[in-house]
């Protein structure tokens, strides 16, 4: 059972949320979520120490799941041989995991990428990539080590193209409220199944290139 404090705060974040959601993080004043939400000014920062901190908590559930994602997909590129991007299996559950993710956070999404103006996210774009341009890095190091008849000679500057390519697919997708879940569903797997045949032809073995 929730005590007091646990509802209030409850409140506020799912007020913060609903404003945030509506107007954009700038547009809202911790004076217009005391009055939607009936908690008083001085009270709410007996929770929270300011807006910024309370944006950080409305979109922690969505970080944290995308976040949880992201890592599974790099683990699993771990744990497989470099043909995974051309496996039925792989590209069956990139698709899945990243149409659950964003078919229960697409609202969130779409605030970090087009609203979050003036708080901690507002360079969320650029962080994005700049994880995920590491985390492609450290994987294709890994790929070198542990198969050493492929011949991989890919530019730093490619792979971080390749993730802000990927940062921008979510971005679109997040800014056409028209797309529905099935249209979503398709280009996703249209992108995976694109991105898959380039990457294999990049990934090639000395033997192969020696043929050519």
């Amino acid at each position: 059972m929730k005590t007091e404090k646990e509802e209030i705060r409850q409140v506020l974040i799912t007020t913060a949320r609903e404003a945030f959601l509506e107007k954009g993080y700038k547009a809202v004043s911790m004076r217009e979520i005391s009055e939607k939400s009936g908690v008083g000014l001085s009270n709410i920062y007996n929770y929270f120490d300011s807006k910024d901190e309370l944006f950080k908590v409305v979109l922690t559930p969505f970080l944290h799941s995308f976040e949880k994602m992201m890592i599974e997909h790099s683990e699993a590129s771990r744990d497989t041989e470099v043909d995974m991007y051309t496996s039925e299996k792989y590209q069956a559950e990139t698709i899945r995991s990243f149409l659950e993710v964003f078919r229960q956070y697409r609202p969130e999404l779409k605030l970090l990428f087009y609203a979050s103006q003036g708080s901690c996210f507002e360079n969320y774009c650029e962080m994005l990539i700049d994880s995920n341009t590491r985390r492609s890095l450290e994987y294709m190091k890994l790929i070198k080590e542990k198969n050493h008849l492929l011949s991989i000679d890919i530019s730093t500057f490619f792979i971080h193209l390749c993730c802000v390519w990927w940062v921008n697919v979510l971005k679109e997708i997040a800014g056409h409220d028209e797309l529905t879940d099935i249209e979503i569903e398709r280009f996703i797997a249209e992108y995976v199944r694109f991105a898959a045949a380039g990457w294999e032809a990049l990934f090639k073995t000395r033997e192969s290139k020696k043929q050519e």
